[in-house]
């Protein structure tokens, strides 16, 4: 009986330690980076891609890296890349043509619809030409991740 009464209180107190803990989460929202990857740049007689790109679904409209890995979680894509400082594209797989050196992906990410100008973060990396910064798109969707950091913030 006494064991029982030990063991429960020993139980309850362990419950109360990982409640308290799972309060204090840290919010991590970088998109991890996978790496930098190739993507075809053979072009026919029309400059018209002769394979498809690497990940295939283009986002027209974004605003910052963030922005573009979003936005291919908002579509359900499991990876986001950034190609040329100012190109997002979103797809399933991301190596169709292989690995490239880190050191390819090299163009500072620029605003889409200013290219001349840097994004706020000048240091920060946006794939190179014809090479892709590829991110893994994981965790909480945009909207959730706002709201999670709004929470976080306060």
């Amino acid at each position: 009986m006494f064991l029982r009464r030990v063991s429960a209180f020993v139980l309850g107190i362990f419950s109360l330690i990982g409640l308290s803990y799972s309060y204090i989460e840290v919010v991590d929202t970088n998109p991890d980076m996978i790496g930098c990857y190739k993507d075809d740049k053979a072009l026919d007689d029309n400059f018209r891609l002769v394979q498809p790109r690497a990940l295939g679904y283009e986002i027209q409209h974004f605003s910052s890296k963030q922005d573009c890995v979003d936005q291919c979680a908002d579509r359900g894509f499991p990876y986001a890349g950034l190609q040329n400082g100012d190109l997002c594209f979103c797809g399933n797989t991301f190596d169709k043509y292989g690995r490239a050196d880190d050191k390819e992906c090299n163009i500072k990410c620029r605003k889409p619809d200013d290219p001349v100008e840097y994004v706020e973060n000048s240091f920060e990396s946006c794939g190179g030409r014809w090479r892709n910064s590829v991110y893994a798109v994981t965790g909480v969707k945009s909207a959730e991740r706002k709201a999670a950091l709004k929470w976080w913030e306060q």
